[in-house]
């Protein structure tokens, strides 16, 4: 009886230490934390990364399923840029509306389960890589690696001037909010993320797509994806398609 009292002493006592009076929550920058032994960013995830179980647990581990949804997601944002290279491809931006729910749903996994500036210092050469790419082959600019750091480094440091500047790259408060439902790897959550990402009817699509991640199949092994894959694909297929996009004006 009195080890337990002392047990119960101790919990409460490290409680009030880190939680102060935020009624069992306490703040790091913008993200509302619960009190958790490695006070990670994220309230769902644990110092390693991993969040918890049952049906809110983010595939965290090596998964062969992941992998696959990362290579349909490349090849889905390859057929929806396709448009930018010839108006004869407008049509293939319909299949392509699974590609920006599924990259948001592989990018806020990665971010829960990695350290978080870490992850957000990885991405940062990529997303400044790609913005010349990107706009050489859409004449815009703001691409999506991008639209992800300044989202994800607001997430982690609660400072709204990364908000202002993923709005001004032309994401909005709704991708912001679809980013948010993401990283809590919830199946409800997921669905409600990619109804924000896309405007009516097409955000039935984007919809049911976030919900993929969620099945977790078991799956073999993908040859063609690895490690950091889908981040020097992003740049790459923009140089390679803006090169087809010169070649058919030459054409013409």
């Amino acid at each position: 009886m009195i080890r337990l009292g002392v047990v119960c002493q101790t919990t409460m006592k490290g409680i009030t230490n880190g939680c102060g009076r935020n009624n069992g929550f306490r703040l790091r920058g913008g993200v509302r934390l619960r009190n958790h032994r490695d006070a990670h960013p994220l309230p769902f995830l644990n110092q390693d990364g991993h969040g918890g179980s049952g049906r809110n647990r983010i595939m965290t581990d090596r998964n062969h399923y992941w992998d696959w949804l990362k290579l349909l997601a490349a090849l889905a944002m390859l057929v929806d840029h396709l448009k930018f290279v010839a108006p004869a491809f407008a049509p293939l931006a319909i299949p392509g509306r699974i590609a920006m729910p599924l990259f948001a749903c592989i990018a806020a996994n990665n971010f829960g389960k990695a350290n978080s500036e870490t992850y957000l210092k990885r991405l940062l050469p990529f997303a400044v890589g790609s913005e010349i790419p990107f706009y050489l082959l859409t004449n815009t600019f703001g691409n999506v690696l991008l639209l992800f750091l300044f989202s994800f480094a607001f997430f982690r440091y609660g400072n709204f001037l990364f908000a202002f500047a993923a709005m001004a790259c032309g994401y909005s408060v709704a991708g912001l909010g679809a980013l948010f439902l993401f990283l809590s790897g919830h199946r409800n959550h997921a669905f409600v993320g990619g109804l924000l990402l896309n405007a009516f009817p097409s955000n039935l699509i984007s919809g049911a797509t976030a919900l993929l991640p969620q099945l977790q199949i078991a799956m073999p092994p993908c040859p063609f994806i690895g490690g950091r894959t889908l981040l020097w694909f992003y740049p790459a297929h923009l140089l390679t398609l803006w090169g087809a996009k010169e070649m058919f004006s030459v054409w013409k």
